[in-house]
C-alpha cells in the first residue's frame, strides 16, 4: 500500500510548553491536523476509505521538505549560486523536527503506532526561487492494493 500527499507548508514539531500544565503550541496542533486531513483525503481518494497499516507491519515513511527562496539574495550566499536559481537548504527548520511532526500527526491513523516505522527517508530539497513551501509525504507498507 502506498499513500502520497502534500501540504503547502514546512513546520517543525515544537517542544511542549508549560503554564501550570503541559500543552502543545497552536501552530503545531494546526499543522498536525492539516497533515492528518491530507493523509485521510489521499487515502479516501485512492482506496475509498482511510486505510491503516495492520499492527506489527513494517512501515516506511519518506518526507521531503522544500522552503521557498527569499525574494532577495542573503548576504552569505554567493552571487553565482543565487543566479543559478537554487541552492542547498541548510537553514532551520531541522529535518528531524519536520519528520517528527508528520509521524506524530499520522500516528494511530496511518499505522497503529509510530513504532511500526522501520525505515524513514527525510529530504530537505534545494531552495528554489519561484517555488513555494511544501511538505510531501509518502507512507508505504506491504499489503494488497485493493
Amino acid at each position: 500500500m502506498v499513500i502520497s500527499f502534500a501540504v503547502p507548508f514546512v513546520v517543525p514539531k515544537a517542544r511542549p510548553r508549560f503554564s501550570g500544565h503541559a500543552y502543545t503550541p497552536k501552530r503545531t496542533r494546526d499543522a498536525e491536523k492539516a497533515i492528518l486531513d491530507a493523509y485521510r483525503g489521499a487515502s479516501v481518494r485512492k482506496y475509498g476509505k482511510v486505510v491503516c497499516a495492520p499492527e506489527n507491519t513494517p512501515v516506511t515513511v519518506a518526507v521531503s521538505i522544500r522552503k521557498a527562496a527569499p525574494k532577495s539574495r542573503p548576504k552569505w550566499l554567493p552571487k553565482a549560486l543565487w543566479d543559478a536559481g537554487r541552492y542547498a537548504f541548510t537553514q532551520k527548520p531541522d529535518y528531524d523536527n519536520c519528520a517528527k511532526l508528520v509521524c506524530d500527526a499520522i500516528n494511530g491513523v496511518a499505522m497503529a503506532d509510530d513504532s511500526q516505522i522501520t525505515e524513514a527517508h527525510i529530504y530537505k530539497l534545494d531552495r528554489a526561487r519561484g517555488s513555494h513551501d511544501m511538505t510531501h509525504v509518502l507512507v508505504m507498507w506491504e499489503g494488497e492494493d485493493k
